[in-house]
């Protein structure tokens, strides 16, 4: 079939048998398949929810762009949500890329991480004057022409890491 690793929400770990076997009976490779917890978010009651793409629009990649949040910001944040130790490793490499973070999926959330708008400003005012004013300036033109690639980079630290046989099932 072509498809090589599946990340999705654990609220899909229940269907992994059927997927499994759908595939052997099709006669394909199954791919690899990675849950993570759930994204979520305080209610108007203070009750924890899952982020909805129809209620939230957080969810939507154009909302950080309209927000006016540099990329690098954002991405950032979601280390913050993804790894449990990206903020202390940041804390002591406040100098070196993201990139040069050691992601793992072991480190991640198994109970679901809590979007915080208030943290996510701190982590850009951060990553802002870090930036030279010509890099704030280019990147927030690129953001507002929609250059936003957010899901691609975090798909890729995924499937580096599912590739290494850090493999959350």
């Amino acid at each position: 079939m072509g498809t090589t690793i599946v990340v999705r929400g654990e609220e899909w770990l229940a269907t992994l048998p059927v997927h499994l076997q759908l595939f052997r009976a099709m006669g394909w490779k199954a791919p690899k398949y990675a849950h993570t917890a759930q994204l979520m978010k305080l209610d108007e009651e203070g009750n924890k929810r899952k982020l909805s793409k129809r209620k939230d629009p957080e969810l939507a990649l154009t909302f950080y762009a309209q927000e006016g949040y540099p990329v690098p910001a954002v991405l950032e944040y979601l280390m913050t949500l993804l790894n449990s130790n990206f903020e202390e490793w940041r804390r002591a490499n406040p100098d070196l890329p993201m990139n040069d973070f050691p992601f793992t999926t072991k480190k991640m959330s198994g109970s679901g991480a809590l979007f915080d708008i208030e943290k996510l400003r701190d982590v850009s005012k951060n990553v802002i004057s870090r930036m030279t004013a010509e890099q704030v300036y280019g990147r927030q033109s690129k953001t507002q022409k929609g250059s936003v690639r957010l899901y691609e980079v975090i798909n890729q630290l995924l499937r580096e890491n599912i590739e290494k046989g850090n493999i959350l099932v």
